[in-house]
């Protein structure tokens, strides 16, 4: 399942599954080609039980600066149960990744999701803002 979000030129996917090694080996271009030296936080909710999921974005909310590296864009080692990507809308190329983890990724193996009770459990994620 992905859920597709677009963001000026840029396309931004989360997915449930990790993408193959193939992906990563694309080169991203240049940093400063594609985004400022600022942050795009996407805080989103992810709701559902052991059976079902969904993700909601909430909101987009514009940073001062760029934690992250400037160099590493693609996650060589995308850990966790989610990852997530941005496409350059023009040539469809991957220009950043990265694999996390969420809340709601521990909540789906406990008896209460197991029964079917759903739940909500807000996340941040940042990217390098767009140009």
């Amino acid at each position: 399942m992905r859920t597709h979000l677009r963001v000026g030129t840029l396309f931004i996917v989360t997915a449930l599954s990790i993408a193959t090694a193939t992906a990563f080996a694309q080169q991203a271009p240049a940093f400063g080609d594609l985004f400022l030296d600022r942050a795009l936080r996407i805080e989103c909710t992810f709701t559902g039980d052991a059976k079902a999921e969904s993700l909601n974005v909430d909101r987009f909310v514009g940073e001062p600066l760029w934690p992250g590296s400037t160099k590493h864009l693609i996650d060589p080692y995308p850990n966790g149960r989610y990852l997530l990507e941005v496409y350059d809308g023009a040539t469809n190329a991957l220009v950043y990744s990265r694999g996390f983890d969420a809340m709601f990724g521990e909540y789906v193996t406990t008896d209460p999701a197991l029964e079917g009770k759903a739940k909500a459990f807000s996340r941040s994620l940042r990217i390098p803002f767009p140009k």
